[in-house]
């Protein structure tokens, strides 16, 4: 009777340990399909208002203060993604520099969400300085890409001031082979997502860089020159450090963000500048890679391009 006591014992915690599981998992999965439906409400509320344009916006601002001025200054930042607090020690910082205007490297967001974008133009608020963002690959998932499009414009886009062409790029999108698998033939073939450059965006890239003396390009991701080469991008990698050392003598600086830290090196002629040190977690020491909050001072003076790091606790 004792032994049979037990079995009933142990069945009937089995059946409740199951029971919990199974409701467990059926609240977890409705609490997800409620976020879901929760945050296509909200994106769809933003998207019922006009445009933001907040990077248009900007770029209009600044081009009407710096309209025939031989020298200015901005400040370069990026990946706060989910520590916004730390991002406005690093935007105060950046602001008593007095710099004309503000770029962010990407990855304002740790992972898309409609609140996320809130909280960072509730960080933002306040400073009355001209910002222009660029996508990180931590902005891009769920409705990530139509918020940021929305506030702030298109993702791919270029602007002059005075002789400096200024050519944000999208690399941080991920792409899989776009072409069609003929199976069974290419069923060994291995196919990986990658983030980089289209070939398309490769040619518009060269038709800017020959129509400017002096160009910054400004990307996410870095390229696969060292120290980054562990952390760049794949897609035409390769292809756009050799366009860099092609057309060294105008190239000003590339500018990205991506790994937790500060690096700086030149590579054939070109001088690449990593910035990602404005609130997400920093990356492991590594050679060349400074791992501590920061922004990137640059300062343009005729012909003249120098930077400036500066370090914040």
């Amino acid at each position: 009777m004792a032994v049979a006591k037990t079995i009933k014992s142990k069945a009937w915690y089995a059946a409740l340990f199951f029971a919990f599981c199974f409701f467990a998992l059926l609240g977890f999965e409705l609490w997800e399909d409620g976020a879901d439906e929760r945050e296509n409400y909200y994106v769809d509320q933003l998207l019922s208002n006009p445009p933001q344009n907040l990077n248009i916006k900007a770029i209009t601002r600044l081009q009407e203060v710096l309209k025939g001025k031989d020298a200015f200054r901005f400040a370069v930042l990026g990946d706060n993604r989910y520590n916004f607090g730390q991002l406005k020690k690093v935007l105060t910082a950046a602001a008593k520099d007095k710099p004309d205007f503000i770029i962010h490297t990407g990855d304002s967001t740790s992972s898309s969400k409609y609140h996320q974008y809130m909280k960072l133009l509730a960080s933002i608020e306040g400073f009355d300085i001209p910002m222009i963002f660029i996508l990180g690959n931590h902005d891009v998932n769920n409705r990530g890409v139509t918020c940021f499009l929305h506030i702030f414009g298109p993702s791919n886009f270029c602007f002059d001031i005075n002789s400096y062409r200024f050519i944000f790029t999208d690399n941080a999108l991920e792409n899989t082979d776009p072409e069609f698998a003929r199976l069974p033939d290419d069923g060994h073939k291995t196919y990986s997502a990658d983030r980089g450059i289209d070939n398309g965006k490769m040619r518009d890239l060269e038709k800017l860089l020959q129509g400017s003396a002096h160009n910054f390009i400004i990307m996410h991701l870095p390229p696969p020159v060292e120290p980054f080469r562990f952390h760049s991008f794949d897609k035409n990698g390769e292809h756009f450090v050799t366009l860099m050392q092609r057309y060294s003598s105008r190239i000003s600086r590339v500018l990205c963000g991506h790994i937790h830290g500060y690096g700086d090196v030149e590579s054939n002629g070109v001088r690449y500048v990593v910035t990602g040190g404005a609130g997400a977690h920093l990356v492991s020491t590594k050679e060349g890679i400074t791992s501590k909050y920061n922004y990137v001072m640059v300062s343009v003076t005729g012909e003249t391009v120098t930077h400036t790091v500066h370090f914040v606790d």
